[in-house]
């Protein structure tokens, strides 16, 4: 008899959240809080980027730039200006901190520089912190994080977060239940404001 052990990794990108939980959604939670559904992070902080760049500075950054490295090979920059040609690739700071991560991420961000005509690095896009209201794809109760983001001159970014349960909380999801009243009682069609 053949014991099926399944890869972990493959299970969380497959998007089906019994599966991720081994059929077994009871049993298989998170209730510190520090698991988020893999990319949710990711993308809340490309997300960002990219609506404080629009509001502050009417600069349009565009994210998942398909880049093709010849063949069928492809990969996505994650921030890319059009307009000034910059690319930046965000990453989790224990990238940051493990050398042999970093380099492999410099060296993908480096790729994409070489595959698009006109290419350079992304300059700082500062630094800075927002909340993130997870819809409970992993834990099955919705949770509020704090985000933290830094940005590097050599079109890097690097994000942490940490899940927050006390009165900041409350604060955060007032405010984004604000924003969202206010968005859906006006019509407008902008997204929600970023906290």
């Amino acid at each position: 008899m053949l014991l099926y052990v399944p890869n972990i990794a493959t299970i969380m990108q497959s998007g089906n959240l019994y599966v991720y939980r081994l059929n077994n959604p009871v049993y298989y939670v998170d209730p510190s809080g520090s698991l988020v559904w893999p990319g949710e992070i990711h993308n809340a902080v490309s997300n960002h980027i990219q609506r404080e760049q629009l509001r502050n500075y009417r600069r349009w950054i565009t994210a998942n730039k398909i880049v093709h490295y010849g063949g069928i090979k492809y990969g996505f920059a994650n921030l890319y200006d059009k307009a000034t040609g910059e690319v930046w690739e965000i990453k989790p700071l224990s990238y940051y901190d493990k050398n042999t991560k970093r380099i492999a991420s410099e060296a993908q961000l480096q790729r994409y520089i070489d595959n698009i005509d006109g290419a350079i690095a992304g300059s700082s896009l500062g630094s800075g912190s927002f909340y993130y209201f997870s819809m409970g794809k992993v834990v099955p109760v919705s949770q509020v994080y704090k985000v933290y983001f830094e940005s590097h001159n050599n079109g890097m970014i690097y994000y942490w977060y940490d899940p927050i349960f006390n009165e900041e909380a409350a604060a955060a999801i007032t405010l984004m239940l604000a924003a969202m009243a206010a968005w859906v009682y006006n019509g407008s069609s902008v997204p929600i404001p970023g906290f």
